[in-house]
């Protein structure tokens, strides 16, 4: 009995497992089978052959050229310059009279000069003794040349110079080794003096020459000269440097006023830097003439020919009518004018510094001296003569006041 149900057991078992292999087998039949590829790998890159570096050919050297002769470029004219080689194996070179100097690579450089004749010679010494020359053709150049007619005045010769400058380091050491503090005001200015004088020498003189020669040209003016007038209006417009030099050009030695009269070297009279301030006076004076003209004249021409009509009618002759009529009336204008010109005239550094002579100096080119020395203690001497300027004006203005009041009273002027 139980051996039949064992064998049944088996058979159902066995039953079961064919079963269950069917429903395996069906199932693998109807679900897809997923194929794996096998990934293929990229073939590896052979390496490459490393090339062989092939011997680098030896440098070969340079061949400098060979020069046999000079090679250059630059300016041939006077004053003008070259630059080049000279020829191989030079020892020595020369431009003229002139070594030239060159290099190891045998380049040189040379220079003309100002007054370098039309032909020079570029010769090079070779090593051998043989020489070899290049001629060179300098162009001449139009130079414009200046000269500034001036005073000669004579060198000392160098044992006295050094004699002189010994002493005055010595009293440079010994001025700068002193405490003198605050007193600087103090100090003796010897040159004080002299030019006080000088200044009042060239002020009043131009101003003197200044007026007449207006009043002269106002009276030009006054009879209608459109000619005068504007030669004055001109000269108003020239700078008082311009105008120096002018006069510089025609009063001094070898100018023009020399030339023009044929007179001979040194005979010429020092009208320029000579004793006395002549250039500087005329020089001024000619400069503010037209100013004191055309003030005269603006404050004479209205009612002036009604005036010298009316003095004529009552009997009054010529002189009587200048002297009476037209010099009253001019008399206000000829007075502040004069103010005008004689301030300008003291504080005119320019004109009298171009013209005048080196001592005496006025005060204004003392000062301006003074103020620029690099001596310190020059300071409070340039201080002084500049206040000393200013109390000359101040004083020479009122007293000028106060003498054209009174002469306008006495000539009847309107106050």
């Amino acid at each position: 009995m139980s051996l039949r149900l064992t064998a049944t057991a088996a058979a159902g078992l066995a039953a079961l497992v064919a079963l269950g292999s069917c429903s395996t087998a069906n199932s693998d039949a109807q679900a897809p089978r997923e194929v794996v590829q096998p990934i293929a790998e990229a073939p590896k890159p052979v390496p490459a052959a490393t090339p062989t570096p092939k011997p680098s050919p030896s440098p070969t050297a340079t061949q400098a050229p060979v020069r046999t002769t000079f090679s250059y470029r630059g300016e041939l004219e006077q004053g003008g310059w070259i630059r080049g080689t000279v020829p191989n194996g030079t020892r020595s070179a020369r431009l003229g009279n002139q070594d030239v100097r060159f290099d190891e690579d045998g380049t040189f450089f040379a220079a003309f000069d100002r007054d370098q004749g039309s032909q020079i010679e570029l010769v090079a010494t070779l090593e051998d003794g043989r020489t070899i020359s290049s001629p060179l053709t300098v162009k001449p150049r139009d130079w414009e040349l200046e000269y500034i007619n001036a005073p000669y005045r004579a060198g000392r010769s160098s044992a006295e110079f050094e004699r002189l400058r010994g002493k005055e380091v010595a009293q440079i050491v010994a001025a700068r080794e002193k405490q003198t503090g605050a007193d600087g005001w103090r100090q003796v200015a010897t040159d004080l003096g002299p030019a006080v004088r000088e200044t009042l020498v060239l002020s009043v003189g131009a101003t003197v020459l200044a007026l007449v020669v207006g009043l002269g040209i106002a009276l030009v003016l006054l009879a209608g000269s459109p000619l005068v007038r504007a030669a004055s209006l001109a000269v108003l417009a020239v700078p008082h440097l311009v105008g120096a030099t002018s006069v510089l050009r025609w009063l001094g030695d070898g100018g023009w006023g020399a030339r023009l009269t044929g007179a001979d070297p040194g005979t010429w009279p020092e009208l320029v830097a000579g004793p006395w301030p002549v250039a500087t006076v005329l020089a001024l004076a000619w400069k503010e003439s037209a100013f004191v003209a055309l003030v005269v004249l603006a404050a004479v021409a209205p009612g002036h020919r009604e005036r010298m009509e009316t003095a004529a009618t009552l009997g009054a002759r010529p002189l009587q009518r200048w002297t009476r009529v037209l010099v009253p009336s001019a008399a206000p204008a000829l007075a502040a004018t004069g103010l005008v010109v004689l301030v300008y005239s003291i504080g005119s550094y320019e004109v009298a510094w171009l013209l005048g002579r080196t001592t005496p100096e006025p005060l204004s080119v003392l000062s301006f001296r003074l103020f620029g020395s690099i001596e310190l203690l020059d300071r409070p001497a340039a201080a002084a003569a500049a206040v000393t300027g200013s109390a000359l004006a101040l004083g020479l203005t009122l007293v000028a006041v106060a003498a054209g009041a009174r002469v306008g009273r006495s000539l009847g002027a309107p106050s």
